[in-house]
């Protein structure tokens, strides 16, 4: 039977800028980020695309004025980091706990079979 499962993970940073919480995420999960600009994304992000993994680390910020909040519920993070996988997200979960910028997990989805 084919695996359909399905996790999404949003992690939010106080401390830290785009450019330095990047490399640390980068370290922790072993992927290579891509510097990105969008308007829809408030500017700046970083990227990784995989076959079955996206990472997206953007400001807090959807594009609009500078106090438009992409995640109005979680505005005391300035940093979000939106984890698309079809892995189980215990393991981004374990990994994540080695950064030093303290990331806190703000919203955690998984679906489909196990």
């Amino acid at each position: 039977m084919g695996d359909n499962k399905h996790t999404t993970i949003l992690f939010g940073f106080v401390a830290g800028t785009l450019e330095s919480i990047s490399s640390e995420v980068s370290m922790a999960l072993g992927v290579k980020f891509h510097l990105h600009d969008s308007q829809f994304r408030g500017g700046d992000y970083y990227r990784f695309e995989s076959g079955r993994e996206l990472y997206i680390l953007q400001r807090n910020n959807d594009g609009g004025s500078p106090d438009e909040r992409a995640e109005e519920e979680f505005g005391n993070y300035p940093i979000l980091l939106y984890i698309e996988t079809q892995e189980s997200g215990t393991a981004f979960i374990d990994r994540l706990r080695r950064v030093t910028s303290a990331p806190v997990m703000l919203r955690f989805s998984e679906q489909g079979n196990t």
